[in-house]
C-alpha cells in the first residue's frame, strides 16, 4: 500500500494543473471570504469564521473529483493496471494507497485555509475572543465530509469510462448529498415531520451540527457509513474491472 500511496502524490506532485489547481482554488475561497461584499469576513460585522466553513464544502465538491477522476479511469486506458495487478497488489490495497494519497493532499488544502484562522484571530485580538472549539470541531467535521467526497469520487472513477464522465457524476453526487435533501425538505409536500427525517440525510445538516461545536456519535456514524458504502462499491467495481 505504500508504493501505491507513494505513486499518487507522486502523479499529483508531477502535474502541474494539479498543482495549479489548489492555489487556484484557495484564490477563488479567499475572494469570497476577504473581497466579495456579499460573503466578506470584513462585512460581517465580527469575527467569525462561520463564512469559511459553509463556503469551503463547495469548493471541496469540485477540488476532490479533480484530484480523482484518474483516479482507477487513467490506469485503466494506459493499461498501467496491467502493470499494478500482475504485482501482489490487490484491489483493496489498490484503493488504500490512492485514497490515503488523495486525503493527504485534501488534508494539505485545508492547512491553507488556517491563515484565515489566524487573521480572523488577529482582527479578535481588540473585540474579543473567538470560539476555538467550535473552530476546529468545523475543522473535523471538514475532514469527515472530505472522506465522504473522496469515497463518492473514487467511486465515480472507478464506475466511468473517461475521467470528464467521472468528474461530473462525482460533482453531481457530491452536491446531492451535501444540498438537495435539505432543499426538498423545504418545499410543502414533505411537511409534516417527513422534512426533518429528509433533511436529516444531508451532509449539510451534520456539518452546520459540528459547526456549532457538538460533536454527535451519530453524526460521525453517518459520515462514516457513507465513506464505508461507496469505498466498499469502488472496491467492487475495480475487482469488475479486473475481470
Amino acid at each position: 500500500m505504500r508504493a501505491i500511496y507513494t505513486q499518487s502524490l507522486s502523479n499529483f506532485l508531477k502535474s502541474p494543473f494539479r498543482m495549479v489547481s489548489i492555489g487556484l482554488f484557495i484564490l477563488i475561497l479567499n475572494l469570497f471570504l476577504w473581497l466579495i461584499p456579499s460573503s466578506s469576513i470584513l462585512e460581517f460585522g465580527f469575527a467569525d469564521l462561520s463564512l469559511l466553513f459553509r463556503t469551503i464544502p463547495y469548493i471541496l465538491m469540485l477540488f476532490i473529483p479533480s484530484i480523482f477522476m484518474n483516479f482507477v479511469v487513467e490506469d485503466f486506458e494506459n493499461a498501467t493496471s496491467d502493470w499494478i495487478f500482475s504485482k501482489p497488489v490487490s484491489a483493496l490495497t489498490y484503493w488504500g494507497g490512492n485514497i490515503f494519497g488523495g486525503l493527504t493532499i485534501v488534508l494539505f488544502f485545508l492547512l491553507l485555509t488556517i491563515t484565515s484562522y489566524y487573521s480572523i484571530q488577529m482582527l479578535a485580538s481588540n473585540i474579543g475572543v473567538i470560539d476555538h472549539k467550535q473552530i476546529w470541531a468545523s475543522y473535523f467535521g471538514l475532514v469527515l465530509l472530505s472522506l465522504v467526497f473522496i469515497s463518492i469520487s473514487s467511486m465515480s472513477s472507478s464506475v466511468s469510462k473517461n475521467q470528464a464522465g467521472a468528474f461530473l457524476l462525482a460533482v453531481i453526487l457530491c452536491y446531492s448529498l451535501y444540498s438537495l435533501p435539505g432543499l426538498l425538505s423545504s418545499m410543502p409536500v414533505f411537511s409534516g415531520g417527513m422534512d426533518y427525517s429528509l433533511k436529516y440525510f444531508s451532509l449539510d445538516t451534520h456539518l452546520e451540527i459540528l459547526s456549532r461545536g457538538i460533536l454527535e456519535i451519530r453524526t460521525v456514524i453517518y459520515y462514516l457509513s457513507l465513506t464505508g458504502l461507496f469505498s466498499f462499491l469502488t472496491i467492487f467495481y475495480i475487482k469488475k474491472r479486473l475481470v
